[in-house]
């Protein structure tokens, strides 16, 4: 299936709120499988200097492609001289990893307002995270970290929030045990219960 290498009618002459730039851009879709009517949508930007001898940065959105692609170039005969990768959403640091967790929760209605303002004003994932970790939780974290365990609700795919489920009964036993949303603030909160009643004896 043939590909214009600057399809015209995919060029960008502006984009809403961005400055005269220098360089061309072009968006649309690529044809995967037209008998099924399946494309990729693209994005590409010309380097801004000496665009004819930089390296094409590829980017694909969605985990799934980039094994997919990579089995493909390895199964092929094709020479493809990659100079690096970019892991798309790793763990950069566990302030931004932790915290972002909080308004992904909230923005996909996993928590509700208050608790959502409880993390942003009162004590953030982060700051239950490091607190747990050095072993002294105070009375304001230990009080957003249960309400923030009592509004998740059991058996949630924290990457398919909307998705429906459908789990047998020991499935959804074993599938409870290594919950991805609930187990580390459940863990958090059994611990402080713990420590509570250890102190108190």
């Amino acid at each position: 299936m043939p590909v214009e290498s600057f399809p015209i009618a995919d060029k960008i002459i502006s984009l809403p709120g961005q400055p005269q730039v220098s360089f061309q851009q072009f968006a649309g879709y690529i044809f995967v499988d037209e008998k099924q009517e399946r494309a990729l949508f693209y994005y590409f930007v010309e380097a801004e200097t000496q665009p004819a001898s930089k390296p094409l940065v590829l980017w694909l959105d969605g985990g799934h492609y980039v094994p997919q692609l990579a089995q493909l170039i390895v199964q092929s005969d094709l020479k493809f001289n990659s100079k690096g990768i970019a892991i798309g959403n790793p763990l950069l640091d566990y302030i931004n990893d932790l915290n972002s967790e909080d308004g992904y929760y909230w923005s996909h209605g996993l928590i509700f307002d208050f608790v959502y303002e409880l993390l942003t004003k009162v004590c953030n994932s982060s700051k239950l995270f490091r607190e747990y970790t050095e072993g002294s939780m105070s009375p304001a974290c230990a009080f957003v970290n249960t309400q923030v365990s009592n509004s998740l609700i059991d058996y949630i795919d924290q990457y398919n929030v909307i998705g429906d489920v459908c789990l047998s009964s020991v499935q959804s036993q074993i599938d409870m045990l290594y919950h991805p949303i609930r187990s580390r603030l459940q863990i958090l909160s059994s611990l402080h219960s713990k420590s509570d009643a250890l102190s108190q004896q």
